[in-house]
């Protein structure tokens, strides 16, 4: 590996890392926030769903933007974003929550096309699964930062001034890569056009190309799931399971170290063992039975189990996308990169806008985590058996 993409890599992994703290601050901090608003913890699935609603947009436009002004400074300007979106959320307002959500939204979402815009410039076709999900334990690594710092913070000086250190720390980063901008946006087009109908091409792109059409669905059911994986964890670990903040946010972080070896070990998989499809489809039909076993636990239950149950989730439904990245820049028309993630990653941010509202409503109807875990893994089950069915029949040997 050579010292520009190795530099990229730290770069890109540590910013993903501080995006993910920022868009995994509310949903750590669900419980203190809901008390002190007089909200149902329950509907904090509906900012996670107004999150994904504003990053759709976000990735749809963004490659074009990309292009004019750099990877490397759209993801400065991702950082500056969701630490603005925090600022708006310490306030505890429900008004500014909204401007939270839109901020949050679309700085988190922009920070993946961005960085898959640089390291598919710089990384070997052959190695690109593990380079991808090496900078994808950034997602595990900021929500296991998050789980394990900011519940402690909160419960000494409050979830206000949690929100405002996550957001100095995400600014401050936004500097520190400066000095990095020059070099790795050389490849810019300063004359590139930025169209208002720039998010209806990119989605006809995707929607166009058969090979991409069940990675879209796979990005859609995935990161669904994962939303709701990640944004419900702590909150059924206090009301139903008994745990405290700190302990459901410390089971939940610790999970998240799993994550980051998975992913890599996956990228590996992927770079010579198994398609990319495949193991992409043994993802969707393994992360459906994780999260159904999740609304099977109980306060009866012993730590272990639960830690078992949360580690399973979190090595599936939390450690896919090195893998559908990489798969996506593969079949990505040349400087197309940003722009095909990005439209894929669309899809997925309609699965934050649904299932996890999805989630909150079969909550509130039927009273039970176990039927709202499971209705919303079925779309991460059928998406698996469709990458399965899309794959090449092997050639029947001639006698």
């Amino acid at each position: 590996m050579n010292s520009l993409l190795l530099t990229g890599l730290i770069a890109m992994l540590v910013q993903q890392a501080f995006a993910t703290v920022a868009k995994m601050t509310l949903p750590v901090l669900g419980p203190l926030v809901a008390t002190d608003l007089k909200l149902d913890p329950a509907y904090i699935g509906i900012f996670v769903s107004l999150t994904g609603a504003f990053g759709l947009f976000a990735t749809l436009s963004c490659g074009n933007f990309i292009r004019r002004y750099g990877a490397l400074r759209m993801s400065q300007l991702t950082l500056c974003l969701v630490g603005l979106g925090l600022v708006a959320m310490s306030v505890g307002s429900l008004p500014l929550m909204i401007l939270a959500a839109a901020l949050l939204g679309m700085g988190a979402t922009v920070a993946t096309p961005a960085s898959s815009h640089i390291l598919a410039k710089h990384a070997p076709t052959k190695i690109a699964p593990v380079v991808f999900s090496i900078k994808q334990t950034g997602v595990p690594v900021g929500v296991m930062l998050a789980g394990l710092t900011l519940p402690p913070i909160a419960v000494l000086y409050g979830w206000s001034v949690a929100a405002l250190v996550a957001a100095a720390a995400c600014c401050t980063l936004a500097v520190l890569l400066q000095p990095i901008r020059a070099r790795f946006d050389a490849d810019r087009v300063p004359t590139q056009e930025l169209r208002w109908n720039d998010a209806f091409s990119t989605l006809r792109m995707v929607l166009s190309d058969p090979l991409l059409r069940p990675l879209a669905a796979a990005g859609f059911s995935f990161i669904g799931l994962q939303a709701v994986f990640t944004t419900f964890t702590v909150v059924y670990l206090v009301e139903v399971v008994g745990q405290s903040v700190e302990t459901a946010g410390s089971v939940f972080g610790l999970a998240m170290t799993i994550a980051i070896p998975a992913r890599i070990i996956w990228g590996w998989v992927a770079s010579g063992y198994v398609s990319a499809k495949v193991l992409l489809a043994g993802f969707g039909i393994s992360m459906f039975v994780a999260v159904a076993c999740m609304g099977l636990m109980t306060s009866d239950w012993h730590m272990a189990g639960i830690a078992a149950v949360v580690l399973a989730c979190s090595a599936t439904a939390v450690s896919w996308h090195g893998v559908l990245l990489a798969e996506t820049a593969r079949l990505a028309p040349e400087g197309q990169v940003g722009n095909m993630t990005g439209g894929v990653l669309a899809f997925g941010n309609m699965g934050q806008i649904l299932l996890p509202t999805a989630f909150s409503l079969l909550l509130v109807l039927s009273e039970s985590y176990l039927v709202a875990f499971s209705v919303c893994g079925i779309p991460a089950a059928l998406a698996g058996v469709w990458l399965l069915a899309g794959q090449p029949k092997p050639a029947t040997p001639i006698s």
